[in-house]
Formats: C-alpha cells, sequence, structure tokens
C-alpha cells in the first residue's frame, strides 16, 4: 500500500499529510468527481511494487537443479480503493455513472500523485459493496499488459558535438526527436557511439521542423509524411541504459521515458 508520508525526516515539525489522487487518462478523479455535495477519495493503492518474474527454466539431465533461460515479467495488476459519497440517492447513482464514464479505454495512463510516474492500464473490475448508503468504500482492478512503470519524459539536448548522456531505467526505451532548422542542410544524421543512427536525405531549409518517432519509423517535416526520405545505412536504435554518446547533423531535443519494473 502506498500513502503519503511526511519526506522531511528530523524536521520536528508536524506536516499534514497530502491527499492522494488517482489520474486516469488525464482527468484527476478526486477532484472531477467532488463538490458541495459529494466525492470521491482515493484511499490506497497497491500493485506497484516489485513484479513476479516468470523464470523460464530447462532441466538438464546429471545435473542438480536447472538451467535458467532468462525471465520475464507478469502483467501488474494495480487495485485504486476509494470511497464515493454524496448527499442524495440521486446524487450518488449520478456521481457513479460519471466515473464509469470517466475509466472507459484501454491502455490509458493511469498516475499518481505521490509519484512522478504512470502506467498503461485498463479497468478489469470494479469490487463495489451492496449499494444501501450513499456513503461506499470500494475498489478499483487495472491490468497493465506491459507492466512497466514508465516515469516523466526526459529530454537530452544533442549537437554536432559528441556528447556522453546517462540513460536511465531498467530496459532499452525508445525515444522521439524534434529539430527545428536554422540553416539549410542537404541531410539530416542523428547517431550514436555503438553504430546506431538514422540518416536521412532532403533538402531542409531554415524553419523546416523534423520529427522522429523510433515506435512507428515515422518521420514527419512540418507535420507531412517524410519516409521517403531515410537512407538505407539507417540503423534504427533503442537507447539503453547507461551511457551513450549522442550526436545530430543539427540541435535536436530528443526525448524518451524512463521504464522500471
Amino acid at each position: 500500500m502506498y500513502k503519503f508520508v511526511d519526506t522531511v525526516a528530523g524536521s520536528g515539525m508536524s506536516r499534514p499529510l497530502l491527499p492522494l489522487n488517482t489520474l486516469f487518462n488525464g482527468v484527476n478523479l478526486d477532484e472531477a468527481l467532488t463538490d458541495h455535495n459529494g466525492s470521491f477519495t482515493t484511499i490506497s493503492i497497491s500493485g506497484r511494487g516489485i513484479l513476479s518474474r516468470r523464470i523460464n527454466m530447462t532441466e538438464v539431465s546429471n545435473r542438480h537443479g536447472a538451467r535458467e533461460k532468462g525471465y520475464t515479467y507478469d502483467v501488474r495488476e494495480i487495485t485504486v480503493k476509494y470511497k464515493l459519497t454524496d448527499r442524495t440517492n440521486e446524487g450518488f447513482r449520478d456521481r457513479f455513472n460519471r466515473l464509469n464514464s470517466l475509466l472507459l479505454g484501454s491502455k490509458k495512463r493511469l498516475e499518481f500523485t505521490d509519484e512522478e510516474a504512470y502506467f498503461l492500464a485498463t479497468l478489469q473490475s470494479g469490487d463495489t459493496p451492496e449499494e444501501d448508503s450513499n456513503d461506499i468504500v470500494g475498489s478499483l482492478v487495472f491490468i497493465c499488459t506491459d507492466p512497466g512503470k514508465n516515469m516523466n519524459e526526459q529530454t537530452l539536448n544533442i549537437t554536432a558535438s559528441e556528447q556522453i548522456f546517462t540513460i536511465g531505467g531498467q530496459e532499452s526505451t525508445p525515444w522521439t526527436s524534434r529539430t527545428r532548422f536554422t540553416v539549410p542542410q542537404s541531410s539530416f544524421s542523428l547517431e550514436t557511439n555503438n553504430s546506431g543512427k538514422v540518416v536521412l536525405y532532403y533538402d531542409f531549409i531554415a524553419g523546416d521542423v523534423l520529427e522522429i518517432y523510433y515506435n512507428t519509423r515515422d518521420v514527419f517535416l512540418n507535420g507531412k509524411d517524410l519516409a521517403v526520405s531515410i537512407a538505407l545505412e539507417t540503423e534504427w536504435f533503442k537507447l539503453v541504459p547507461g551511457p551513450v554518446g549522442l550526436r545530430a547533423s543539427h540541435e535536436t531535443e530528443l526525448n524518451y521515458t524512463e521504464k522500471f519494473y
């Protein structure tokens, strides 16, 4: 379970606990469902801790134990315990219906105000006690088929001179880039110090905005598809945790998200 605590150890001062809010698909449920007639209150959250691992093993004859062949992570299940209240029966039903409507969609961002991170989650079920009052405590169960915990986006400023950056997280991560040209160029390249590179051949002019998306291999110039410019020598690359050297033929912003389990 996760709750807010005083993070200033030994301060000698009593500090009020900060509210723990739930955000789904960009909407703060505690704020959107709270007014002078009733409220939605996040009580506690479970499922954000260490994930179970499926260890792949094979038996080996004439040897003790087994041979490990790597592992994968289980699907993550996050449970949000909440309290829903309203002054009237009609208002309670309306507030509950509004909650249902805010939880639609799959693989949406699920966030909590005590951590700068998000999950891609889909509501699986809701445990609601018998509705014999306008003040209930229930739970929402979210499933994350991608079990990773994504930290907030990081931005790297890439220049023509190679710089060494330290990529955080526990797993290789995709990236996006944005380049605004200030001078004409007949090509563009973004390279790492371990053979990764994206090379484009096109007559760029001052004012052009180039956007590249690793996940989809999309390239856009001023919002229009420019995939035809991708050179054959391109070697698409993910950002691997640890130090990596990066350089670009024109100043470029590269964005990525650290992933943890």
